[in-house]
């Protein structure tokens, strides 16, 4: 019969290492704002001093609703927005985790050996770091941030404080159009300014923009309105035209071609890629479309159409999109069901791209 093994595991040890490596973790996320959430800073550091001053075994539990915690709230970008799937992946390691030192806690029972200390204050530990984490969760649940001109320059304002007469339009808290509801009034003038100085139409030529790192070819008989912005979004060009016929009366077809660049909003580096895995979620897999342009490009593409009211009838609309995986770029065209042929105009204008660097 084999000897009973009686020895006892030292926790003290364990705690510590883990505790040193949530500090420095901490620290990383102030030190690597571009990469990591700094707001997960503080959390970080308090359950990290808090496994250094309190090494026992109830201490696990500590790790184990700290990781599950923070594995829900990283799941919460998807569930409530569609977004961030990378985060929901790690949300479900950190939950796994989580659980793997629930069960440690409670096969670590009478097994361990951990150091003395006066129960009152480890319970003003656990009250320190339930505020901590309390205050961190209401602020991660209700806030996020949107663009809003505060004396002519653009800063990150809470959501929060986007109220009457201003109003959330896209990712900008601002006052929104009369005539166009999609915009912000500042946007609407500058576009409705520039739309009033278009004077002919556009001759097909190859256009380059340094800034943004592409050339193209223009569409032929367009309109050309340049360097606007929709809901804080850089409309850098948009092509439009209208149908007439043959008596040369508008028939209210309409054609637009507009390239839009994400840059200006993209505050994180991941901001590109939650926005081309959101399309995933927000469409069947049927209507997403992956290829190549002929310069070898990777783009999703997505079709999609509807009715639209106004006040003759109600027509048909088409529109589709294409998204640059590599490029914060997106194209799209829109049109009315009579204008719908003109799709061969943007098709030769996105197989015309070509990018620097890439």
């Amino acid at each position: 019969m084999t000897k009973k093994n009686n020895q006892k595991i030292d926790i003290q040890t364990y705690c510590r290492n883990a505790g040193i490596i949530l500090i420095v973790l901490g620290v990383l996320h102030f030190l690597l704002p571009q990469v990591l959430d700094k707001s997960w800073g503080v959390p970080l550091i308090a359950v990290g001093l808090f496994a250094l001053i309190f090494r026992k075994r109830s201490t696990l539990l500590v790790f184990g609703i700290s990781l599950v915690l923070v594995g829900i709230l990283n799941f919460l970008p998807l569930l409530l927005y569609r977004t961030e799937v990378r985060w929901a992946i790690l949300g479900g390691l950190q939950i796994y985790w989580g659980t793997l030192e629930f069960f440690k806690f409670y096969r670590l029972r009478g097994k361990v050996i951990e150091n003395k200390i006066k129960p009152i204050f480890q319970i003003i530990g656990y009250i320190i770091l339930t505020i901590i984490f309390l205050f961190y969760i209401y602020g991660y649940i209700t806030s996020y941030s949107l663009y809003k001109t505060v004396d002519g320059k653009e800063v990150l304002v809470d959501f929060r404080d986007c109220k009457e007469p201003y109003k959330e339009i896209s990712y900008r808290c601002c006052i929104p159009s009369e005539n166009y509801s999609y915009l912000c009034e500042d946007e609407a003038l500058d576009y409705e300014y520039k739309l009033n100085k278009v004077e002919e139409a556009t001759i097909k030529k190859k256009i380059v923009d340094s800034e943004l790192g592409l050339s193209f070819e223009s569409p032929e008989g367009y309109s050309l309105i340049e360097d606007t912005k929709e809901g804080g979004i850089s409309l850098l060009y948009e092509f439009s035209t209208y149908g007439i016929d043959e008596e040369g009366n508008d028939t209210g077809d309409f054609v637009y071609i507009s390239i839009y660049d994400y840059r200006s909003i993209s505050t994180e580096d991941y901001f590109w890629q939650d926005i081309l895995d959101s399309l995933y979620l927000d469409y069947d897999e049927s209507d997403i479309k992956e290829e190549k342009t002929s310069y070898g490009y990777d783009i999703i593409i997505i079709e999609t159409t509807g009715k639209l009211d106004d006040d003759k009838d109600i027509r048909l609309w088409y529109k589709k999109d294409v998204f640059f995986k590599d490029k914060e770029i997106e194209i799209t065209f829109y049109s009315t069901d009579g204008l719908k042929w003109k799709i061969e105009d943007f098709d030769d204008l996105v197989d015309s791209i070509e990018m620097e660097n890439n």
